[in-house]
């Protein structure tokens, strides 16, 4: 394989292709400041929410409120380490499902809701159109997923924030 260099930094032409590996350069990238920057440093859970929720004159409008906040304002996008806090998944501007739903959980359960996350496998093919051809030809089939739960006039409701409108 040819590579080039400029300014001293090897470049290669492989693209990675393994689950391995492109877990590797997600991590890398974390590492070396990835995920580890805030986008949003002066964002507070607990004013967030307060703020959201604060003109709703229902419970069902302040759920829809956080539901379309974390699902639309916080964008899908792949962070690593995957098991950071709520707060920060608001301070960073974006997560994965995961991490979407920890958000909206830690949110609802501010505004006086019980929560509780359900997992589920989804077929990948729910991603083809999101996902690079090689990331989704090595996507394992099916994948787990994390919704979260929300207790809402004694049943438990599904809410699934992971892609923005």
């Amino acid at each position: 394989m040819k590579e080039k260099t400029t300014g001293g930094i090897r470049k290669s032409r492989r693209i990675i292709t393994s689950p391995l590996g492109i877990i590797t350069i997600c991590v890398l990238l974390s590492v070396c400041g990835g995920s580890v920057r805030q986008k949003y440093p002066e964002r507070n859970l607990k004013s967030t929410t307060d703020t959201l929720i604060a003109q709703a004159a229902t419970d069902e409008e302040k759920l829809e409120r956080l539901f379309l906040y974390v699902r639309d304002e916080i964008a899908f996008n792949w962070v690593y380490p995957q098991d950071i806090p709520p707060e920060d998944v608001l301070k960073n501007g974006f997560g994965v499902c995961m991490q979407k739903a920890s958000l909206l959980s830690a949110m609802a359960r501010q505004a006086g809701f019980q929560t509780r996350f359900r997992f589920t496998y989804v077929r990948k093919q729910a991603l083809e159109d999101f996902l690079p051809a090689y990331a989704y030809k090595n996507w394992s089939d099916p994948f787990p997923h994390t919704v979260v739960e929300i207790l809402y006039q004694g049943r438990w409701r599904s809410f699934d924030p992971s892609f923005d409108s």
